[in-house]
């Protein structure tokens, strides 16, 4: 749901609601928070668990986020493990329980797993 007044400003449906997951991954993408290769992961990709090992802001900014640059360790249940590298934004203050051992969701896709999306999972 959204504000026409506010169209910056939305409320999601519930979390398992597919159309409102897509209206927010069309929403960033179009704000360029997050690049057309991390929505395919995310849209068509395998989801993971997966380890933060190294985190780094790259000091760049938009829509009052900020921009970081990671390192994972992406651990398939019935798979060997990897290390990939990524970016997106986050607003600031996720920054917190966003650290080195945090753990996050990943999503890839098997033809690319070095193409790597991420969600955190505190929230």
């Amino acid at each position: 749901r959204f504000n026409p007044e506010h169209h910056d400003d939305l409320i999601l449906a519930e979390d398992d609601d597919a159309a409102a997951r897509q209206a927010m991954l069309n929403w960033r993408l179009a704000r360029g928070l997050v690049s057309p290769e991390h929505a395919r992961a995310f849209q068509y990709g395998i989801q993971a668990p997966a380890s933060v090992v190294a985190i780094k802001p790259t000091g760049a900014r938009k829509d009052a986020q900020v921009e970081v640059a990671l390192r994972v360790l992406i651990a398939p249940p019935s798979a060997p493990s990897w290390e990939a590298e990524t970016s997106g934004y986050v607003f600031p203050e996720a920054l917190a329980a966003l650290q080195v051992g945090s753990p996050v969701t990943a999503w890839y896709l098997p033809s690319d797993p070095l193409t790597v999306a991420l969600t955190n999972d505190e929230g």
